[in-house]
């Protein structure tokens, strides 16, 4: 009988070789999705169903907010398209084909900014709309300091977003 092959390198007194590693790429493609991300078998159909469930509310709540000033439209979006590219490659691809969310959405993933309008609308509404709250909806002082710092701490990540 001849030597036996193994598959175990260790049984053939040879050195495991590392697996090749793929760099990443330099630059990101706007309009391919992601590839799926890889997660335990337990866990992904159940993630990939959230997501996609989550990902849908926030496009029905988004996309009135491209109409209404009282919603921010963009941000919900731009939410509804991170979820769609961690779960589904073909609802993500149909947010950035539509004519009215997808240029948006593509200027975040090739500049990460948001338009200039949907910028200003979005500081307008947050202080009409916590200015109200603080001083006709709450009673009490805690309620309004805790409404006055999320509003603050909201109007600082809205006006350090860059805007084009």
């Amino acid at each position: 009988m001849g030597p036996t092959r193994t598959t175990d390198p260790r049984r053939n007194n040879e050195e495991p070789q590392p697996l090749p590693m793929e760099s990443p790429p330099d630059t990101v493609d706007p309009v391919t999705p992601p590839a799926d991300p890889v997660l335990p078998a337990p866990l992904q159909m159940p993630l990939r169903v959230m997501l996609m469930v989550l990902g849908t509310v926030f496009v029905v709540i988004g996309v009135p907010g491209l109409f209404l000033p009282a919603l921010p439209g963009v941000p919900l979006l731009l939410l509804a398209a991170a979820c769609y590219a961690r779960s589904s490659n073909r609802l993500y691809a149909a947010l950035l084909s539509n004519p009215f969310i997808g240029p948006s959405i593509r200027q975040w993933r090739e500049h990460r900014s948001i338009p200039r309008r949907a910028k200003i609308t979005a500081i307008t509404m947050v202080i009409v709309a916590f200015s109200f709250s603080i001083s006709l909806a709450v009673d009490n002082l805690a309620g309004r300091i805790v409404l006055g710092v999320i509003g603050i701490a909201l109007l600082i990540f809205l006006a350090r977003l860059p805007s084009r």
